[in-house]
C-alpha cells in the first residue's frame, strides 16, 4: 500500500463522519462530524478543505451494504457523495470501500499483533437467541448498530436487549451520528449499558 495520509467519510443522511489516517495507512482518528448540506455543500467544501491541508492521497468512502450485499438507499447516497467528493478534490483519488466487514477486518489485524479485543455482533433480534451469541463467545461482547433504524425506540430496545442477554456494550455508528441529537441517544444507550436505565 502506498504511503500517504487517507481521509475516511462516513455519509449519513443527516451528518457525515470524518477520520484521518497516519501515514502509513494502519491507523484512524475522528477529526470532525459535519453536518450535510445539500443546498450549499459546506460539507463537501470542508472535506476538500482537509485534504489539501493534510495533502491526502485518496478519500475513502464507506458503502453500507447489508450483509447480503445488497445496496439500498444508504449505499446509493453514499455513492453519490463520492462522486461529489471526487470532483471537488480531483485530482485526488476517491473511492468506495464495503464496511460490510470492516470491523471483522478490524479485529483480525487486531488479534494478529497480539491485542485481545471483544467480538462486536450484530444483535439477533431477541435476548433469547442473542444470549447464545454472548454463551459461546470466551470474550466479552458488544452488539454492532447494524443499518440505520427508523425510531429512538428500535435503537433503545436492541441495547437492553442485548444487554439483558448478556452484552458488555454497544458499538454504534450511524444510528449516533446520524440521529437528530446524537448527544441525547448515546446518554440513553449509556444509561441502559451502565444500569441506570430500564
Amino acid at each position: 500500500m502506498r504511503a500517504g495520509v487517507r481521509l475516511g467519510i462516513d455519509v449519513g443522511s443527516v451528518r457525515v463522519g470524518v477520520a484521518r489516517s497516519d501515514p502509513s495507512g494502519v491507523l484512524a482518528t475522528p477529526v470532525a462530524t459535519l453536518s450535510r448540506d445539500e443546498a450549499h455543500g459546506t460539507d463537501i467544501a470542508r472535506i476538500a478543505q482537509l485534504v489539501a491541508e493534510w495533502g491526502v492521497i485518496e478519500v475513502v468512502v464507506g458503502l453500507p451494504r447489508g450483509l447480503s450485499g445488497h445496496e439500498g438507499d444508504a449505499a446509493l447516497a453514499a455513492r453519490k457523495y463520492a462522486v461529489v467528493i471526487a470532483r471537488r478534490v480531483r485530482p485526488v483519488s476517491v473511492r468506495v470501500v464495503d464496511e460490510r466487514l470492516s470491523t471483522v477486518t478490524a479485529q483480525r489485524s487486531l488479534r494478529e499483533a497480539g491485542v485481545k479485543v471483544t467480538d462486536v455482533a450484530a444483535y439477533t433480534g431477541s435476548p433469547e437467541s442473542f444470549r447464545e451469541v454472548v454463551e459461546g463467545c470466551f470474550v466479552p461482547v458488544l452488539i454492532a448498530g447494524g443499518e440505520m433504524m427508523g425510531t429512538d425506540e428500535e435503537i433503545l430496545e436492541m441495547v437492553k436487549g442485548a444487554v439483558a442477554a448478556g452484552a458488555a456494550g454497544v458499538s454504534i455508528g450511524r444510528n449516533v451520528f446520524q440521529h437528530k441529537s446524537p448527544t441525547e441517544i448515546v446518554r440513553a444507550i449509556s444509561r441502559i449499558v451502565h444500569g441506570s436505565s430500564n
